[in-house]
């Protein structure tokens, strides 16, 4: 699995922070005393139609030296995200740590209810959104652009369009800053973060997106 580059997603983030996004898209503006200007997020691989991205269930594989990932996955229905772990033949992980979060875009994008796990718990059954989830969230949505909005009461006075805009590509065409949300299928971001992984180790994940037969 390839690691995302985040000296890819800073550069993008400075050249779209120029102009307020509220000001390209005529969407909801800041508070009177305060302007809305965030980072862009982005997705995983760029262009996500040309890379490997997901719309089935898919594994990701973590290692000492590939300890992170990030997945696009284009997933067409909206439902509960369930994902295992198991170790390599050769995984002790005595301390082990791990983070997973589906988000609407890469980085830094909205959260549609992510766990972090110490201990033994990182081998039981994770399922997305958590059920104690702060945000609220009962299903991950379908993959579209800023599926997962809210958290945002402070910035945006509630306006319930998330805190983050998202630059989307399409073939043939300039990118563009969307930042409300949009029926437009688009990939969300499925984003793992491990720690205390030794050279050798390996850890495996499965990940099972709501089926299409259902």
């Amino acid at each position: 699995m390839r690691r995302f580059s985040l000296v890819l997603l800073v550069g993008l983030m400075v050249l779209a922070g120029a102009t307020p996004i509220s000001a390209k898209q005529g969407g909801v503006p800041g508070p009177p005393d305060q302007e809305y200007d965030p980072p862009v997020s982005v997705t995983c691989h760029s262009p996500w139609w040309a890379s490997d991205y997901r719309s089935d269930d898919f594994d990701i594989v973590l290692t000492k030296d590939s300890p992170d990932a990030c997945v696009d996955v284009l997933s067409w229905l909206a439902g509960e995200w369930v994902a295992t772990v198991a170790g390599g033949p050769d995984t002790l992980w005595k301390r082990p740590e791990l983070m997973m979060v589906p988000r609407d875009a890469a980085f830094p994008s909205d959260s549609c209810g992510g766990i972090k796990r110490v201990g033994d718990s990182v081998f039981e059954e994770w399922r997305f959104p958590p059920p104690d989830d702060a945000r609220g969230f009962e299903i991950i949505p379908m993959a579209t652009i800023n599926a997962c909005p809210g958290n945002d009461s402070e910035t945006l006075g509630g306006a319930g369009i998330g805190e983050w805009g998202e630059l989307v590509e399409r073939p043939a065409q300039e990118a563009e800053v969307i930042s409300v949300p949009s029926n437009e299928p688009h990939p969300l971001a499925f984003v793992v973060w491990s720690h205390n992984l030794r050279k050798g180790e390996s850890v495996l994940i499965h990940v099972d997106l709501p089926p299409l037969d259902e």
